[in-house]
């Protein structure tokens, strides 16, 4: 991260893309979020809407850790 201060602080990205996020993972962060794209869902979520169906007030999109928790929990036990 250039900050020596930081060097036994985990980080956690939040763009779990292939070809960015997930690369990272392997020397520059200990983790990264993958979740799927929205777009297909909102489109989805937006014709309904306009065929009278209710639109719920929060909408859960599944995501998942790149690194795996069981991994995430192995390096911060080394931190402690």
């Amino acid at each position: 991260m250039g900050r020596p201060e930081l060097k036994d602080v985990l980080v956690t990205g939040c763009t779990g893309l292939a070809s960015f996020g997930q690369r990272l993972v392997k020397g520059k962060i200990a983790a990264t979020i993958i979740v799927p794209s929205t777009g297909a869902l909102a489109v989805e979520l937006i014709a309904g809407a306009y065929q009278g169906m209710p639109i719920s007030p929060s909408v859960t999109v599944p995501s998942a850790s790149y690194s795996g928790e069981t991994i995430l929990a192995m390096e911060t036990r080394k931190t402690r």
